[in-house]
């Protein structure tokens, strides 16, 4: 089996888990963290008194005295060290935690920069759509500006909003203001695409340029190339 990092901040979880690993006898292969993934490492917070498959994270620091429901946060980035040390250089994401999965993106740029992560799996129910529209967006922009695919279970497109199939043509293929602003398009969403339509053609003048430098070196040689035979031959007039 491969390497397995698990992070759960609720210790009945943990329980269920440790004995699976047990069971299956994987100890060797499966990293286990009790924690709660947030916007800020070492923050004490609570968990709502739920079901433990519909827990969700709050901004309640008020504990009670040995409870499961207290956790402590960490951001994804603190992570890292742990696939570095097992040497992971590629992995799939399986992340289900209630509505927190924006703190992944928010706080996970250096494990995507440095692991390369080539499968993400989420939970998108319409409740989180509708509940945590600005957590959803900014899940969609945070992999759009990494050239992910953002798809449902049938592998149909995720949208900003309604205007679905222009938004990316129109992101992807050019910037036509006066066409934007024929189409219902609010401010925040314009900002979006703008910032991923620069992105990408960072991308594109990033990719020309590796093309460029290479015969700029072949030029600069052969200028050198021509004034030494300049040179040899003055000398041979002389």
């Amino acid at each position: 089996g491969r390497f397995t990092l698990s992070v759960d901040c609720f210790m009945p979880n943990i329980e269920r888990i440790v004995k699976a690993v047990q069971i299956q006898n994987v100890q060797n292969r499966v990293v286990l963290v009790q924690n709660a993934l947030y916007a800020k490492s070492g923050e004490l917070l609570r968990l709502t008194n739920e079901s433990a498959s519909g827990l969700q994270l709050t901004n309640n620091t008020q504990m009670d005295v040995d409870s499961h429901y207290n956790v402590k946060t960490i951001r994804f980035d603190d992570l890292l060290p742990i696939l570095v040390e097992r040497k992971v250089r590629a992995a799939v994401i399986k992340i289900d935690i209630e509505g927190s999965e924006s703190y992944m993106c928010e706080t996970g740029s250096k494990v995507f920069e440095v692991i390369d992560i080539q499968l993400v799996m989420m939970e998108w129910g319409h409740g989180f759509r509708k509940w945590y529209k600005s957590r959803y967006q900014s899940i969609i922009k945070f992999f759009a500006l990494l050239d992910y695919v953002v798809t449902d279970e049938n592998l149909q497109l995720y949208r900003l909003n309604k205007l679905q199939e222009n938004i990316y043509e129109q992101l992807t293929n050019h910037f036509d203001a006066e066409q934007w602003n024929k189409v219902d398009l609010s401010i925040d969403i314009r900002y979006h695409l703008l910032e991923l339509f620069v992105k990408k053609k960072e991308i594109k003048l990033k990719d020309k340029q590796n093309k460029i430098n290479p015969l700029e070196d072949v030029c600069l040689k052969q200028k050198f190339e021509i004034q030494r035979l300049k040179s040899e031959v003055e000398s041979n007039l002389q």
